[in-house]
């Protein structure tokens, strides 16, 4: 790892992250992107009965190091929600119980970073509610451009969607720009189902190409999903995975929904309640933020038919 002082959450006995994975893509001899996972001791429980969702943090990138360090951050974030836990109102988790506008970051890291990620992260999850519970937000296709994200889908047959919009940041802004780009990749499997991924930032490029990512690891959780024949999964978002990727009509559904809305229709973005730096055991090394909107949905809340993933 290359910032050794995140490794003291690196523990089998005594860290909240108990073991680290990491795979290279599209093999080893031919990587040109490392994937990792920071896999958190099992009493840090952030969803139910998931089969193939481990409560772990992920991280992407064309450096092993650089990979680990994201997925062992992250890893944290989802540690800060668990803890919060026990005193809901200090995290806002009693407006919003869920990881929406959770962020994370190494202490050396700019903070204005830190704040861009939280706000986007909760910009994502408010655009993904109104899109799929109001039609309220039209979104524009998209080019897919990553040839290396791109050839990670090749074991599955299907194609892949891009979908983007870019949304006005109400004044004053909350991140000091004017203005966030959100995108959604779709990939529809050879039957017609479909799994989704999707991201928000400031660059629209390094957006488009999170989701791609996001899309990947959802096509291979459905992948592993069909294999688990005889079980029956508890997740509400390994449900929603099989209920749309599992169903010949789930790409049609999603596109209909997508169609409904004007293409250029763009609702202000609610304005922010909740704008705090959250203080714990992760401290000094990693600060972590929680950002929540006006008017904030919990993404888990619906049933398996609401393509929020």
């Amino acid at each position: 790892m290359s910032d050794f002082k995140l490794l003291r959450f690196l523990n089998q006995e005594t860290g909240p992250v108990v073991s680290m994975v990491s795979v290279p893509y599209p093999g080893f001899w031919s990587r040109k992107l490392w994937h990792s996972r920071a896999i958190l001791r099992p009493d840090i429980k952030i969803g139910r009965g998931s089969l193939v969702f481990d409560s772990c943090g992920s991280g992407w990138s064309a450096s092993k190091q650089e990979s680990q360090c994201r997925a062992l951050t992250e890893a944290v974030e989802r540690w800060a929600l668990a803890y919060y836990r026990k005193f809901p109102e200090k995290a806002a988790l009693d407006v919003d119980g869920t990881s929406t506008g959770f962020a994370a970051l190494p202490s050396d890291f700019n903070k204005k970073d830190l704040y861009e990620n939280a706000y986007c992260e909760a910009v994502e999850r408010w655009i993904l509610n109104a899109v799929w519970d109001a039609g309220g937000i039209g979104l524009l296709p998209a080019g897919l451009n990553n040839q290396v994200l791109q050839g990670l889908f090749k074991r599955f047959p299907g194609r892949l969607h891009g979908f983007t919009t870019r949304m006005p940041v109400p004044a004053p802004s909350p991140i000091g720009s004017p203005m966030v780009f959100f995108s959604l990749c779709l990939f529809e499997t050879a039957e017609g189902g479909v799994v989704p991924g999707s991201a928000c930032g400031l660059d629209e490029s390094k957006v488009m190409d999170r989701a791609m990512a996001e899309a990947y690891m959802h096509a291979l959780a459905l992948s592993m999903l069909k294999k688990k024949v005889r079980c029956e999964p508890e997740d509400i978002l390994e449900k929603r995975i099989l209920y749309f990727g599992g169903r010949p009509t789930g790409f049609s559904e999603v596109k209909e929904r997508l169609a409904s809305a004007p293409a250029r229709k763009k609702p202000e973005i609610p304005k922010v309640i909740f704008f705090k730096e959250l203080e714990g055991p992760w401290n000094p090394e990693i600060n972590i933020v929680r950002v929540v909107l006006e008017g904030s949905v919990p993404f888990l809340c619906g049933g398996e038919d609401r393509f929020v993933i």
